[in-house]
C-alpha cells in the first residue's frame, strides 16, 4: 500500500474526476494504490466512510485471476481502466494475482448530500 498526499495537483485531479464521474458530490478521507503480489490475498474488510471507489490500474487478468469480492456476492474481473464502487461497509478483499503485480486506486469517501 502507498497512500497518496490529497493535497498534490495530481490527486485533487483524480478525485474531481471521480466526483464528475460519478455525478455526486464526496468528501475525500483518503487515497492509496494498493499493490497485490502472487500469494497476496487479502482477507475480508470493510473500509472507513460511506463509499470506497476502485480503479483497476495494471493489464486485464483472466477470468478470476485477481479478481475482487464483495462477501456473499459475485466476484468481480479484474479489467483495467474499470472503475467499481460500493458501499464501504460491506466486507470485500482483492485476490492475488497468478503472476506479476495487480494495482488499484482506492479512493475512500463520504457522500455529502
Amino acid at each position: 500500500k502507498h497512500d497518496l498526499d490529497p493535497n498534490e495537483f495530481i490527486c485533487k485531479y483524480l478525485f474531481y474526476k471521480l466526483q464528475k464521474t460519478l455525478n455526486k458530490k464526496l468528501s475525500l478521507i483518503r487515497m492509496y494504490l494498493n499493490i497485490q503480489w502472487p500469494n497476496m490475498n487479502s482477507s475480508f474488510h470493510p473500509d472507513d466512510g460511506d463509499m470506497t471507489a476502485l480503479y483497476m490500474v495494471t493489464k486485464t487478468r483472466k477470468d478470476k485471476d485477481g479478481a475482487f469480492e464483495i462477501k456473499g456476492e459475485e466476484q468481480i474481473q479484474f479489467i483495467q481502466n474499470r472503475l467499481i464502487c460500493f458501499d464501504a461497509n460491506k466486507e470485500h478483499r482483492g485476490m492475488a494475482p497468478n503472476e506479476g503485480p495487480r494495482i488499484t486506486l482506492a479512493f475512500k469517501t463520504k457522500i455529502n448530500d
